[in-house]
């Protein structure tokens, strides 16, 4: 039971039937009963507005798929449409040839076409403007690694230049080379050669590892005294021979003593359930408890030992939470 406003309470009824049941405390003689197939109910505490939830199984039906939908609502229209879609986002952007912004939203699915799962991106302009250009529809593939084919999208962040930067530096991400060319030209032009040559040597597929990119930093070198370009440009030709990846293996299942001697050479990657409060809010010390079975985070096995105090086990775990999460980044557990 949840208050909607200071006067009115929302309940579920599941007697006789599931019902929605709004009493308005003034009248709670007069109570208004809507029924329902959803399995729970949400006031919003600030308007008059009801969210229903319903959960159900249907892998049979929908296998490997997200289960559910969503629903857009239109306001100036007052009619709503259902999209087999999740995790969402609206913005807004000028198309060439119209002063006026173009109101989008971005979503992501995922279906089944002769068998195979296919997870898709969508940017579609919601409305139109009568006379003047229009966004063309953009769709996108969503890939995910093989292991985890049945992964998907739970939020989105648009208009973020530096976290898309960040993150294709981050993940050497294909399809990021236009805008990862675009940061770089931007920060070179503002002469912030120090940003722009980091970017550079960690740009994706190594496109701005190039010697144009070093006569660039060298004709700056030549016009300017910023003492900090020299260095640079040595920062650049370090980081380019950074090691590559070219292969993996895979540690044996509930083998304790190969994952001890791997750890010995190498640190492991390992996929955790990162989805419980304990690990999430985690702060420091030995983490203890139940571990999940719903594999959605990857992680860093950079270490081992035992506590002095109480002779327990415990594995150094790197994580990618950034330093306010765990101690000093690091997760014993």
């Amino acid at each position: 039971m949840l208050q909607w406003n200071p006067t009115s309470t929302c309940v579920r009824e599941t007697s006789p039937q599931n019902s929605v049941v709004i009493v308005d405390m003034s009248m709670p003689m007069q109570p208004l009963r809507r029924p329902i197939t959803a399995d729970s109910a949400l006031m919003n505490p600030n308007g008059r507005i009801l969210a229903l939830k319903e959960s159900y199984c249907s892998a049979f039906l929908r296998p490997q798929l997200v289960k559910g939908n969503m629903q857009l609502f239109s306001v100036d229209q007052q009619r709503s449409q259902a999209l087999e879609a999740h995790a969402a986002s609206f913005a807004a952007t000028v198309v060439p040839g119209n002063e006026d912004p173009s109101i989008l939203i971005c979503f992501a699915s995922k279906s089944t076409n002769a068998g195979q799962v296919m997870s898709k991106l969508h940017v579609i302009e919601l409305g139109s403007q009568p006379g003047k250009p229009a966004f063309t529809k953009k769709r996108a593939d969503l890939f995910f690694p093989p292991d985890f084919s049945d992964d998907f999208p739970v939020a989105m962040q648009l208009n973020n230049l530096e976290l898309a930067v960040h993150l294709a530096r981050r993940g050497n991400l294909p399809g990021s080379e236009n805008l990862v060319v675009q940061r770089f030209q931007e920060l070179f032009s503002q002469a912030k050669y120090k940003e722009a040559a980091e970017l550079a040597a960690e740009s994706p597929k190594g496109i701005l590892r190039t010697p144009d990119t070093v006569a660039k930093f060298q004709k700056v070198r030549t016009r300017t005294t910023q003492p900090q370009v020299e260095l640079v440009i040595r920062r650049r030709k370090r980081t380019s021979h950074a090691a590559k990846i070219n292969g993996h293996e895979d540690v044996p299942h509930n083998n304790e003593k190969a994952l001890l001697k791997t750890l010995a050479n190498q640190p492991i990657s390992v996929a955790i359930d990162a989805s419980g409060s304990a690990f999430q809010f985690y702060k420091g010390g030995v983490l203890k408890g139940e571990c999940g079975i719903r594999l959605d985070h990857g992680v860093t096995v950079v270490g081992y030992g035992t506590n002095s105090n109480n002779g327990i086990k415990y594995w150094l775990v790197k994580n990618s939470w950034g330093t306010e999460w765990g101690d000093k980044d690091k997760n014993a557990t």
